[in-house]
């Protein structure tokens, strides 16, 4: 297996064979320089410090990495730093340090570490350490970012993934739900800044989701009728429709209101065909999980 397809394979495993990918990622080290070693510590960091709840093996790993990619090292730092951020901050500050993008305002980087280590702390149930990074990453965000700059992605894949997460868990703490709903918000936010229509698109779906989680669906069903009308704004396909008018048909069943979700649950329906064949397993899934909830 070559090195890229290590990286390409181990990401898309990564959910279903954590401990499989990591021992082949490190398998691999020997192998990586330069962009590869940069490319590979981005897979080792995420699931070492998210899945696994390993930061020690991950950190092993990086430094070792940071060694292979050379002159690429800065941004295997940075990743470092993450990996180390709530256990020796002294070192991680340092590594950040040496680790600023000279194509971007100093903050840039920071922000990207902090954005790291608060999705690393969400996922193994540290709320409060996620919720004080992700807010300190949006205090440094406040001065001015623009689409060129790593950062606002940062931010908009970051709060994506906490709300998600956090949506996943059977049961939340109201300090979990706060921070669903923050990070769900922070994704709304900077895609608006870093992505296009259809990013902006997904991430109202989310704040619909998380919103039903939080048990507020009348301001969930708002979410979803946003959604559905950046679909019109932007003549979007039937396939980019189907979550938008699921997601308010749960949100119309969560209100009670069981007539206007099962028109929606018709338009949904009648999108399904138009989806990607490769998402049409997962859209049918969630197709019968919200039928469940309308029987």
């Amino acid at each position: 297996m070559t090195i890229d397809e290590t990286i390409s394979t181990g990401w898309a495993k990564h959910d279903t064979d954590p401990e499989g990918v990591l021992e082949r990622a490190i398998g691999a080290i020997e192998e990586a320089t330069g962009a590869h070693a940069v490319r590979l510590a981005g897979l080792v960091s995420h699931i070492a410090g998210e899945h696994l709840a390993d930061p020690e093996r991950g950190v092993v790993a990086l430094e070792a990495l940071a060694v292979r990619a050379g002159e690429l090292a800065g941004p295997v730092h940075r990743t470092l730093a993450s990996l180390l951020w709530h256990q020796d901050r002294a070192r991680a500050e340092e590594l950040l340090a040496a680790a600023i993008d000279p194509g971007h305002p100093p903050a840039s980087s920071r922000i990207r570490t902090l954005c790291a280590a608060a999705s690393m702390a969400a996922a193994t149930g540290r709320t409060d350490d996620a919720a004080a990074d992700l807010e300190e990453a949006l205090a440094l965000a406040g001065e001015g970012l623009d689409r060129q700059d790593p950062a606002a992605k940062s931010l908009a894949i970051s709060g994506n993934n906490i709300a998600c997460g956090l949506e996943e868990l059977t049961a939340r703490t109201p300090e979990q739900t706060s921070l669903m709903k923050r990070a769900a918000k922070t994704g709304r936010v900077w895609w608006e800044v870093a992505g296009d229509w259809n990013n902006v698109k997904i991430a109202e779906v989310r704040l619909c989701m998380t919103h039903l989680k939080a048990g507020e669906p009348e301001v969930a069903r708002a979410h979803a009728t946003t959604a559905i009308e950046i679909c019109d704004d932007n003549d979007a396909d039937q396939g980019s429709r189907f979550f938008p008018w699921l997601v308010r048909a749960e949100a119309e069943l969560a209100l009670g209101a069981r007539d206007d979700a099962r028109d929606s649950m018709a338009v949904a329906c009648a999108a399904l065909e138009s989806t990607p064949a490769g998402m049409r397993g997962w859209c049918l899934q969630e197709l019968d999980r919200v039928q469940a909830l309308a029987r």
